[in-house]
């Protein structure tokens, strides 16, 4: 008796379940198949279970929730998640996919991807979720190279190479129509090698990570209109600083304030473009509304990112190199003015001098307008003081001995104070929220989805 689509499936799905007892599941490797529809995960999956029916030629995506399954001999579990670029259902692909990473620790987060006839165009498939997913743990990410029968300008070293020269991703899998099950099975699980990983995704994470608005052309047009405005407004800002003539000092300070007025013109462009689209953000529509602007945030957050990086590098880590011991008190000291000379220990530095982190205590202040189409305009407002109390106090620290800076003992690497160390050790843009506050609901419905297990999302119990 011929067997249906759904009774095959009912019976390799309890077949898988039989030898349930006999599986470690802490030890056990646990993957999660990611990529595009059509990338060809289920028919990985296929082969992996021995189920069919799983896989489909069509256009639209077949796998339509997410599935956890065990390969034939129970050395594997395998999530076999939606399509991430569906044209319909993309908020519910995506939230099954954030489902299976929480689901438990994951030993690879595997890219799967098509061979292309080019290799530039497989690799941009896979950098194209490496960003994406670039707050996952490291090592975490690997990559299934599917359809490897066709006719190709490139081999399967070349491709590995390319993965970890420009991805930093080592662990790469080629299959194709003739690879068994069993050397699938055994590729993938050479690769999950190491300790799994303990991934959270919370609804901001989510946000960050998993594009979900659609493509509703007017919204966008707006989005993008606020997008540009940033983009257009550093654009400015660079030609406009290499036109003024204020001393170096003056220049670092008009970056800083630039720097401060685009973090703080974030949170109103997604209060704006909210009021200008009337999203409300409740209701069925309020997680595709909470896509679209996440979208917008998640593309001026990298703008943002460029300016901390360049932020960085004008910031000077004083004394951080040269430190060094009074022999009296054993108070540690950075050179930051002055001779190398007698001096007094704890002598304060001159007035001219900057307590923060860029070396004086007068700022010059700007002022940043947008005319009415949208270009930066810049004008110096006056000058500002660090506090009295750090200024004009001559409370300074120190035994008053007098000491010879040429003459005292250097500090090494290893022994300088943690205060010393002023300079952020990366570049970091997780405190810019994805959505504006007034979507708190959104947030609070995304984290009650993906902490109370798995479960079939569907927007329609917002």
């Amino acid at each position: 008796m011929a067997l249906t689509n759904t009774a095959k499936k009912l019976k390799g799905a309890l077949s898988n379940l039989l030898d349930i007892e006999d599986v470690d599941v802490d030890t056990a490797p646990y993957a999660v198949l990611v990529g595009n529809v059509g990338a060809g995960k289920s028919t990985i999956v296929e082969k992996l279970t021995g189920e069919t029916g799983r896989s489909s030629d069509g256009e639209s995506s077949f796998t339509k929730t997410m599935d956890y399954l065990w390969t034939a001999d129970k050395s594997l579990m395998i999530a076999d998640t939606p399509g991430t670029n569906p044209r319909k259902e993309k908020l519910e692909h995506n939230m099954e996919i954030a489902a299976a990473l929480n689901y438990q620790a994951v030993s690879r987060f595997l890219i799967v991807v098509k061979a292309e006839l080019r290799l530039d165009d497989s690799l941009s498939s896979v950098q194209e979720y490496a960003e994406r997913f670039v707050a996952l743990p490291m090592g975490c990410l690997g990559v299934v190279v599917t359809h490897m029968d066709r006719e190709l300008k490139w081999s399967e070293r070349e491709f590995t190479e390319a993965c970890i020269e420009d991805l930093d991703i080592s662990d790469v899998v080629f299959t194709g129509t003739n690879t068994t099950g069993e050397d699938l099975c055994q590729q993938i699980v050479s690769k999950c090698h190491g300790k799994k990983h303990k991934i959270d995704i919370n609804s901001e994470l989510f946000f960050r990570m998993f594009k979900i608005n659609q493509s509703r052309v007017k919204i966008l047009k707006v989005t993008d209109e606020f997008v540009n405005l940033f983009k257009r407004a550093k654009k400015d800002f660079d030609k406009l600083r290499a036109e003024l003539t204020e001393s170096d000092t003056e220049k670092a300070d008009l970056f800083f304030e630039f720097k401060n007025f685009m973090e703080q013109e974030v949170d109103k462009a997604k209060e704006k473009v909210s009021k200008k689209l009337g999203f409300d953000f409740l209701g069925p529509e309020a997680l595709i509304q909470a896509g679209y602007i996440a979208n917008m945030t998640n593309q001026i957050r990298a703008i943002i990112f460029d300016l901390r990086m360049e932020g960085l590098t004008l910031l000077t880590n004083v004394g951080d190199n040269d430190l060094r011991k009074c022999p009296q008190c054993n108070r540690v000291w950075a050179k930051v003015e002055g001779c190398d000379g007698t001096t007094t220990c704890g002598n304060p530095p001159s007035g001219s001098f900057r307590f923060d982190l860029r070396s004086q205590s007068v700022f010059a202040t700007f002022t940043f307008t947008f005319s009415g189409d949208g270009r930066l305009s810049i004008s110096k407002s006056g000058q500002r003081s660090l506090s009295a109390q750090v200024t004009q106090s001559n409370q300074f620290d120190g035994c008053g001995a007098r000491i010879n800076w040429s003459t005292m003992k250097r500090i090494p690497d290893s022994e300088i104070p943690e205060d010393f160390r002023v300079v952020p050790k990366k570049v970091s843009t997780d405190d810019i929220l994805s959505l504006p506050r007034r979507a708190r609901t959104v947030y609070d419905y995304v984290d009650r989805y993906l902490g109370t297990g798995h479960k079939k999302f569907t927007s329609k119990n917002f």
